[in-house]
C-alpha cells in the first residue's frame, strides 16, 4: 500500500464536518446570544491540523505503554493510529504523491526508536500550535519536512520490532473498516467492538507467519549468516530429525522467504543470495 493510497482510505473515517464552536455575545456583562460559527472560529484546515497534532501526541503515549507491556500487536495498532493522524495532516495540507526515496533505513533499539519518533511528533505538534494559536504561518516546505520526519520515525519503530510499515497501514485500514463499515459513525466510535478489532490486528500474512516460525526456532537450529544487503536476513536452519540443512533468506523488501542449499565449504557463514557479502 502506497502512502497516497493509505491517505485516501484513512480520511474516509475522519469525523467531518467538525462540531460548530459557540461564540457568546455579551452585552453589559450578560450573555445576550450564543451563536455557532461555521465551521469554527479558526477554520476547518487548522482544526484538522490541531486534531492531527493532538492525536499523534496521545497515540505516542499509548505506544509507550504498548512497548512497556511487550504487546507487539498493540505496538502495530498504535503505529497505525499515529499514521492515521499523519494522513489527516497530509490531506489537510493537500500534499500529494508523497514519497521518501532518501530515507535512511537505520536500525535502532525499540527504546531509542520510540524516543526518536516522540521528538518528531513533538516537533509537528509545536509547528501546528505556533500556526493556530500564535498566528505564525506554517511554511509548506517546513510542514512537509516535519511530516516526513514523522513518517521516518514510524519506520524506525517498525524496524526495531520487525514490523513492515506497509503492514501497519494495511492493518490500520482493516481495523477502521471493521469499526466504520461505511464512514465515521458517532455511535460506533463510542461503542467499539474491541475483540473484533483485535482479531483484525492479529491476522498475519504468509510472510509474517513463516518468519514467526523461523524466529521461534532455538539458536542452535537457526544460525544467522553474514549479509550486508539492506532489508535481507539470512539463516542456516537445521531442524534435526533427519531433515536436511537449508538456508532461509528473508527478503523484507520483496516480502518473500527463499529456501536454498547451505553455503559451500570454505565460505562458512556467507549469504548464498549475495556472493561476496
Amino acid at each position: 500500500m502506497t502512502p497516497d493510497l493509505y491517505v485516501q482510505n484513512a480520511i474516509r473515517t475522519e469525523k467531518r464536518p467538525f462540531f460548530e464552536l459557540p461564540v457568546d455575545i455579551h452585552v453589559h456583562g450578560q450573555i445576550l446570544l450564543t451563536k455557532p460559527t461555521m465551521p469554527g472560529i479558526i477554520g476547518d484546515m487548522k482544526v484538522r491540523l490541531l486534531h492531527s497534532g493532538l492525536g499523534m501526541s496521545t497515540e505516542i503515549a499509548e505506544l509507550r505503554q504498548a512497548i512497556d507491556a511487550g504487546d507487539h500487536v498493540n505496538v502495530l495498532e498504535e503505529l497505525g493510529d499515529i499514521l492515521w493522524y499523519w494522513a489527516i495532516a497530509l490531506d489537510a495540507l493537500q500534499f500529494r504523491d508523497f514519497s521518501d526515496e532518501d530515507e535512511e533505513r537505520l536500525l535502532f533499539s525499540p527504546e531509542e526508536a520510540e524516543r526518536r519518533l516522540t521528538s518528531r511528533i513533538c516537533a509537528w505538534a509545536d509547528l501546528v500550535r505556533r500556526d493556530a494559536i500564535h498566528a505564525k504561518p506554517m511554511r509548506p516546505e517546513m510542514a512537509l519536512a516535519t511530516l516526513r520526519e514523522v513518517w521516518r520515525g514510524v519506520g524506525d519503530v517498525c524496524r526495531a520490532f520487525r514490523i513492515e510499515r506497509e503492514a501497519v497501514m494495511e492493518r490500520n485500514i482493516a481495523k477502521l473498516r471493521a469499526r466504520f463499515p461505511a464512514q465515521y459513525d458517532g455511535v460506533r466510535f463510542e461503542e467499539r467492538d474491541l475483540a473484533t478489532e483485535r482479531a483484525v490486528l492479529e491476522r498475519k500474512d504468509p510472510l509474517e507467519q513463516a518468519f514467526e516460525i523461523l524466529l521461534s526456532l532455538s539458536p542452535q537450529k537457526r544460525i544467522p549468516l553474514r549479509c550486508r544487503h539492506e532489508n535481507v536476513e539470512c539463516y542456516l536452519v537445521n531442524v534435526g530429525h533427519g531433515n536436511p540443512v537449508f538456508v532461509a533468506v528473508v527478503d523484507l523488501e520483496e516480502r518473500c522467504i527463499c529456501i536454498g542449499l547451505p553455503p559451500a565449504p570454505g565460505i562458512k557463514g556467507q549469504c548464498p543470495k549475495h556472493p561476496g557479502r
